[in-house]
């Protein structure tokens, strides 16, 4: 189980999410880029946060979120790529539309990693 982070300006795709991923069993946060991320809640205990927002200010959010927990995965789900490759910041990136079980493999995937790093 992983405790999971979903930052979305839309109320339905962060619920859709948000069941999606409980569903698997992971405890699922969820917020909106307006809301003030440190009050919601303690970044050291997130595993993993899913952004949808530009690529470059997921960028820029990752870089924060890093700072404060650098073992964190940042994925970002986005509608285009600025500029030629994703900021290495990011550990992964989808592109809309997407699927719910690429998103779902996607995170699998994550937290795999956080898995095998600790290790």
């Amino acid at each position: 189980m992983a405790n999971i982070l979903i930052l979305d300006h839309e109320e339905d795709f962060r619920m859709l999410l948000k069941r999606l991923l409980e569903r698997n069993g992971h405890k699922v946060f969820i917020t909106s880029p307006n809301d003030d991320l440190s009050r919601r809640m303690q970044i050291e205990s997130l595993n993993l946060v899913i952004l949808t927002m530009g690529l470059k200010d997921s960028a820029d959010l990752a870089g924060q979120l890093k700072r404060i927990n650098r073992n964190i995965r940042v994925m970002t789900i986005t509608n285009y790529l600025q500029g030629d490759a994703e900021p290495a910041i990011l550990d992964d990136f989808l592109i809309k539309p997407v699927d719910i079980e690429t998103i779902e493999m996607k995170v699998n995937e994550l937290l795999s990693r956080i898995t095998s790093d600790s290790i």
